[in-house]
This record gives structure tokens, sequence and C-alpha cells, in this order.
């Protein structure tokens, strides 16, 4: 698991305040891991350049880090979506919305989520498919395919 180390303890503080800790050698890990293991998938070298870039960005806020991210997951997969932030948390959403706020948590294994069931795909190591591992995995694996799989992933519910 990769994580993003940051500056102090953060209780309830906005996420636009949070700042990543840049005295660990987290991108250098980072970078490290993501090239041991997929150096040898059939499309890193066609991606790893932009997400070592973005690793490798002096982000100082972690939302911007995000951000950068997930522009990059939409871009390698030819999505064009405006992104946003929402300016303050509303209990209720239109009926129009899937309200998907609550439906990642510990508590639950991600087997159990009612909206999502991973299609196989080839993956670099190991014989059988290894469900649940990242976006990071399947780009580098599936390439320009990589939307086709996740629209397949999706349960019933979000087709309609």
């Amino acid at each position: 698991m990769l994580v993003v180390p940051l500056s102090e303890k953060h209780g309830k503080v906005p996420l636009k305040d949070i700042r990543i800790d840049y005295t660990k050698k987290w991108q250098n890990n980072h970078w490290r891991g993501i090239q041991s293991a997929y150096a040898k998938a059939p499309y890193f070298e066609y991606y790893s350049d932009e997400l070592k870039q973005i690793i490798f960005s002096d982000y100082q806020l972690l939302i911007d880090l995000n951000h950068a991210l997930l522009s990059f997951c939409l871009r390698s997969m030819n999505i064009e979506r405006e992104l946003s932030e929402t300016v303050s948390y509303e209990k209720s959403v239109n009926e129009d919305f899937y309200d998907l706020r609550s439906a990642i948590t510990p508590k639950a294994a991600y087997s159990e989520r009612p909206y999502y069931k991973p299609a196989p795909y080839y993956q670099v190591f190991g014989s059988a498919f290894a469900e649940n591992l990242s976006f990071v995995d399947l780009l580098f694996s599936a390439g320009p395919g990589s939307l086709a799989i996740l629209k397949t992933s999706q349960k019933e519910f979000l087709n309609k």
C-alpha cells in the first residue's frame, strides 16, 4: 500500500488544508515500488512518465495531489470531465445522483459493495486474477482497455 505522509495530525480539518510531509522519502519509495511491480507490464512505458511526474511534483496540499492523480486516471481512460470540489457538506443529495460518499468503509469488505464486481483482466504477476488491487495495476496491465473493464465491472444499478 502506498501512503502519503502528512505534515501533522489532522482531526477535524478541512481536506483543503491537509499538508504533505516531504521530510520523508515517500516519493522515491512509491516510485520504486511501482517500478518493481509493473516495469514489465504491457503498458508501463506508455503511462509511467506522466505518473512519475505527478508523484515527484511537490504538491504542498494533499487535495492538489489527489486532484492531479484523479485527472491522470481520467485522462488515461480518455474521459473528459470537469472536476470541482464542493464548498460545503450536504446531508442529502438530489435524486438524480448516486450518493456513494459512505460506500467505501473499512467496516465492510470490498466484495460486499453493491455497485462493483471486478471483471478479470490479464495481470503481470500470478496465475489467478487478483481482485481489488489498484487503478495503476489495471492501467499498466490493460492500457486503453481499462475503461471497458471498469464498465464491465459495474453492477446493474449503475448502468440504468
